[in-house]
């Protein structure tokens, strides 16, 4: 019996041993989230209680050099944790969490003796391999792995980064440096990260330090280690963060003001120059928010980016001595976005089957157009005029570069000539006039690209300055070519009223374009030509930019010889990369001047001074530091829709955030044929409870029954409420009836949303699309709400 018992107490030994192994114990398990899924707002309204998360309880340390303690009643110090660390929680008090590493690979069924009774999915497979961390404050963790979320769509909030109270405009400078926001490992704000946000990005909120004075923002929407490198996140001051809901808003229209309304009913105007963005955000939805009067009659919340300095009336100087202003440079890029191409012919009979030869060279620009990378984005338009013959052949002004092709191929070909009753007495003279009243007074920058075709007859007058100065003014860029070449007078005198036209252009080109030089290095005296080599053609074209601030050309054969095709391909190609490198320069020199001189002048808006008036301080606007020019205020004002009646309503999404959208709304309605028949309709009402069951598993709320409508079933996968009014009325169980939906009806309205979808999924692609572009240069499209479902 002795000996038993002997036998007996070596056992529970053993078993002991076992089950103590460090300060990991054998069996010990993770911790379940439970009811706490959600990162909701402190503010948040109550929800209904939440199914049980039965997944594994993971935290992540919130700052640089956390304590962690080998007590739970902090009196053990144990070893200081990193920021965003992440650790398995298996014990946990009011104030304390016990913690061990997180290694998802260590979970699984325990070894030993008791392992039968334990399962794979709590458990660690061997507590040797644990790493123990020991206790952390609660109130130091990151408790979620998302970012705060509305209760209202449990899908998460934006938020602004920033200024956007008064006090920051002069309280907060340390944490913006120009453009960029400095982030912190800790919530006191005094390690600092290597990483930056830039002022102006959209982030996410993950929680806010005890006092809220700081808040813990990131570029990411989740912390999962596969996007560790794309992830900024840090501590910022809780001042520079104003949540902006979830990406609804009002776009403005084109040049309009927008009229806002004061607390005490006063209206004020803010002029569209000094709105920044052409987008007011609206506030997150509450949950379960009802309004009983029409949003019409109510001043709504919205929240507005204005330019804090106004650049309006901001000069610099000129090479001249002369004042240029720095609105004209938005104007000048977007011009310069844009090519017309004109082709002036020498329609005489002889010349024809000459001309016909150089249509392959003409299909070469669009070639050159459309594969060249310094072409994207561009704008293109096509026009033609004759001269020498005695009639006036003009095609005007059009964007098809085929319509061009063939109406100039139907001149040149003998046999089918287009047939034209306008006559030209005036010669090459009334061309280039036809190119002046066609372009719009106002338009100086856009590439108006020349080009003419010819062996003589250029009948022009040189001492005709006031075509000339209008040739020069609208940045024409001449390109003459000489399709034969003998040493007879008519050709020699070709050349040498090529050379002299193309002198006298680049003269008052150089004349007019000063007017916007600042830099003393880009004011070329003289315009410069330069060769390209050719063994058969002689190829001049203006050294430009750096011998030369015109940019034109002179293409002409060498004696007896005809003009090669290929030389046309080469010049017109060099010409064009002549004339973005010019405009380039230009551009660069002004932009340059204005974000270090010309901000020197800029004053804050008006919108600015009234808002510092207003302000308790009451500081001066003229006391703003002066840090980046393109400093912006997010302002929370109100405004009523009945005085705004132009805003549209609408959502802006990222290129990932509309695809997910797309993928939902196509998975939602079906691509159906003409014969629907009753098992169709069966197949998709189980299709949509499957959606639903799952979705409520997912969410661990039960959101969606059978009563609710499809309506509500697409609002809960993609966080948008639908506005379709037929969705919202059709309860998920009556898809598969025909007395509440009737066959044709039902055909009819998934062809309708089937439509909207396609149409959707070419927002991307439409050049005419709205964008926001946030500091961190990343690009949201703009969706009106009638677009969606």
């Amino acid at each position: 019996m002795r000996l038993f018992n002997k036998k007996y107490l070596v056992l529970l030994v053993c078993c002991l041993q076992q089950l103590i192994y460090g300060q990991v114990k054998n069996y010990t398990k993770v911790d379940k989230i439970y009811r706490d899924t959600y990162n909701f707002l402190e503010s948040a309204n109550a929800r209904k209680k939440q199914y049980k998360d039965r997944s594994l309880y993971v935290v992540y340390s919130d700052r640089e050099d956390n304590n962690s303690y080998l007590d739970d009643l902090g009196l053990k110090q144990g070893e200081p944790q990193k920021f965003l660390t992440p650790y398995f929680v298996i014990n946990e008090t009011s104030d304390f969490l016990e913690l061990v590493k997180f290694d998802p690979t260590q979970i699984g069924k325990p070894k030993g003796i008791f392992s039968l009774f334990y399962g794979e999915k709590y458990n660690f497979k061997d507590t040797k391999n644990v790493t123990y961390v020991g206790w952390v404050q609660r109130d130091k963790l990151l408790h979620f792995s998302h970012p705060k979320i509305s209760e209202a769509n449990l899908k998460p909030i934006v938020y602004y980064l920033g200024i956007n109270k008064s006090n920051t405009l002069f309280d907060l400078r340390k944490h913006i440096k120009k453009d960029s926001v400095i982030t912190y490992k800790d919530p006191s704000l005094k390690i600092k990260s290597k990483k930056t946000f830039n002022t102006n990005q959209l982030v996410y909120l993950y929680k806010y330090n005890a006092n809220k004075t700081a808040a813990l923002v990131s570029n990411l929407e989740h912390m999962r280690a596969s996007d560790s490198l794309k992830r900024t996140m840090g501590w910022v001051p809780s001042q520079l963060v104003k949540n902006i809901g979830q990406g609804k808003v009002w776009k403005i229209k084109e040049g309009e003001d927008v009229l806002f309304t004061n607390p005490d009913s006063t209206k004020y105007a803010i002029k569209s120059r000094d709105i920044s963005s052409p987008f007011l955000f609206k506030p997150e939805e509450k949950y379960k928010q009802k309004t009983t009067l029409t949003t019409d009659s109510l001043p709504l919340t919205t929240h507005a980016l204005l330019n804090i300095w106004d650049h309006y009336n901001n000069k610099l100087v000129n090479v001249k001595g002369s004042d240029v202003y720095l609105r004209e440079i938005p104007i000048i890029k977007e011009e310069n976005k844009v090519f017309n191409f004109h082709f002036i012919f020498d329609c005489s009979d002889n010349l024809r089957e000459k001309l016909i030869l150089q249509i392959s060279s003409l299909q070469h620009i669009w070639l050159l157009l459309t594969e060249d990378k310094r072409f994207k984005g561009k704008k293109f338009t096509f026009s033609a005029s004759s001269y020498g013959c005695g009639k006036y052949y003009r095609f005007p002004k059009n964007d098809s570069f085929a319509l061009w092709v063939d109406y100039l191929q139907s001149i040149f070909l003998k046999d089918d000539p287009i047939i034209t009753k306008e006559y030209n007495r005036e010669g090459i003279e009334k061309c280039f006039l036809n190119i002046i009243d066609n372009n719009p007074d106002d338009k100086n920058f856009e590439n108006n690209i020349v080009i003419v075709m010819g062996e003589g007859n250029l009948d022009f007058e040189i001492k005709n300055d006031d075509i000339l100065y209008d040739l020069a003014k609208i940045s024409s860029r001449m390109l003459f070519f000489q399709l034969d070449n003998t040493s007879n007078k008519k050709h020699q005198d070709y050349i040498l009223k090529s050379k002299q036209i193309l002198d006298a252009i680049g003269k008052e080109y150089r004349n007019y374009i000063t007017n916007y030089v600042i830099d003393n290095k880009l004011e070329i005296k003289q315009n410069l030509f330069s060769t390209i080599e050719s063994n058969e053609d002689n190829i001049y074209l203006y050294d430009a930019p750096k011998n030369s601030m015109y940019v034109g050309g002179l293409v002409f054969p060498k004696i007896n010889k005809s003009l090669t095709p290929l030389s046309f391909d080469v010049a017109l190609d060099s010409l064009l990369s002549r004339t973005i490198a010019s405009n380039d320069t230009l551009l660069k020199s002004l932009q340059k001047g204005a974000e270090n001189l010309g901000f020197l002048r800029s004053l804050p808006t008006k919108r600015m001074t009234n808002i510092l008036k207003d302000d308790s301080l009451k500081r001066s606007a003229l006391l703003i530091p002066k840090t980046n020019r393109l400093e912006r205020y997010l302002e929370t004002s109100k405004l009523n829709l009945k005085d705004n009646k132009t805003l549209e309503s609408g959502y802006l999404f990222s290129k990932k955030e509309l695809d997910v959208i797309l993928e939902s709304y196509k998975s939602v309605v079906p691509l159906i044929d003409k014969n629907v028949k009753r098992r169709e309709r069966r197949k998709l009402y189980k299709k949509y409870k499957s959606y639903y069951k799952q979705l409520n598993k997912l969410l661990f709320y039960k959101e969606l029954r059978k009563r609710n409508t499809i309506g509500e079933l697409v609002k809960i996968k993609t966080g948008i409420k639908v506005s379709d009014s037929l969705l919202n009325t059709i309860k998920i169980k009556e898809i598969k009836r025909k007395s509440k939906l009737s066959n044709k009806k039902y055909i009819n309205l998934m062809h309708y949303l089937r439509t909207k979808i396609t149409r959707l999924e070419t927002v991307m692609e439409d050049p005419l699309r709205k964008t926001f572009i946030d500091g961190s240069k990343k690009t949201y499209y703009y969706v009106s709400e009638k677009s969606l479902l």
